[in-house]
């Protein structure tokens, strides 16, 4: 007899990833779906996994009643598999909307592997720049307001300041495990 799961909702690397939740509470990702969502091929990343002696060993097939109510069986990686599944992605081969965006991850992930092999300074600079981009934007509406700074001109600095809030934030966060 199968056993049927619920999906959940967690978030992952600033964005929200539907995760099949194990009958143990583990977290479980249902890989297609992870797929088709950044623009690769299924049966080509299904085939990648299968290939891959570690990701292979910990791949299991579940079944999980998705928010249509149907029930869908999904090859799924633990969660905590995830990070090293996207790292092996070729960039140049998802969408282009997403596509800044893993590179972003990918070269986060070789600072993160060299910090933790070589002295561990990533937690600082990470916090170090939050605190930089927070100040920036602080030191900038305040000449803003001194200086007349045009309003529309002051929009524009605005967005990308909270863009890089925004992004120290969330690097800040994946490293606090929020």
């Amino acid at each position: 007899m199968s056993t049927t799961h619920q999906l959940e909702t967690v978030n992952f690397h600033g964005d929200d990833i539907s995760v099949v939740v194990g009958p143990s509470g583990e977290k479980l990702v249902a890989m297609k779906p992870i797929c088709e969502a950044i623009g690769l091929q299924w049966d080509a990343q299904r085939q990648r996994i299968q290939r891959h002696v570690v990701l292979n060993s910990v791949a299991s097939m579940a079944k999980a009643t998705a928010a249509d109510g149907k029930t869908y069986e999904y090859i799924c990686l633990p969660l905590e598999y995830l990070n090293g599944w996207l790292f092996g992605v070729d960039a140049a081969r998802v969408k282009e909307e997403v596509r800044d965006k893993v590179i972003e991850y990918q070269l986060e992930c070789f600072q993160v592997l060299h910090d933790h092999f070589h002295g561990g300074g990533h937690a600082k600079s990470v916090m170090q720049a939050l605190s930089d981009a927070v100040a920036l934007m602080e030191s900038d509406k305040k000449l803003a307001s001194m200086h007349g700074m045009a309003l529309a001109r002051w929009k524009k600095i605005r967005k990308q300041h909270i863009k890089a809030v925004e992004t120290a934030t969330r690097r800040a966060q994946l490293l606090l495990g929020f």
